[in-house]
């Protein structure tokens, strides 16, 4: 590997994968078991820039911006719905604006309102891949010394 990604691999946690192998084996010592597991894992399931973070701030941001106040249900929905979306969250790049779509279908905020996000979503989008694959790596580094401590024992 270059070292060198393309504009859509900036942008996508399952685009950087080869790129966070790499990186893990090479510069951390972790096994590539642990690194192609935890990494395949971390961008279909544990998607925490794209469903964690981005349809929240988006969806409280539209209902501060309308004047209104966040509502005791829609906090309590805001949180049930974080984790679950994150579940099945496609590692692509625009992936949290449709995930930040659907929340506001629940939270019955008007989808329109997405596209003033639309503009800025590039640049979020490469900062959200960011926490992605971050918390892929910490996460991974983790198993890897939890299994060495495991196995000398």
């Amino acid at each position: 590997m270059t070292g060198k990604t393309s504009a859509s691999q900036d942008k996508s946690s399952a685009g950087t994968l080869p790129l966070y192998v790499e990186c893990l084996t090479k510069k951390l010592g972790v096994s590539e078991e642990i690194a192609n597991f935890v990494g395949s894992l971390g961008t279909a399931v544990g998607m925490s820039g794209c469903a964690g973070i981005w349809p929240p701030l988006l969806a409280i941001y539209t209902i501060h911006s309308m004047g209104g106040n966040i509502l005791v249900t829609q906090a309590i929905i805001i949180i049930i719905l974080r984790p679950i979306i994150s579940f099945g969250t496609a590692g692509v790049p625009g992936g949290g604006i449709m995930l930040a779509t659907a929340m506001f279908v629940v939270l019955g905020l008007s989808v329109g309102l997405i596209s003033i996000f639309a503009g800025i979503d590039s640049f979020a989008d490469m900062t959200r891949t960011t926490t992605n694959v971050t918390s892929s790596m910490v996460a991974s580094t983790l198993v890897s010394q939890s299994e060495k401590r495991a196995s000398a024992k």
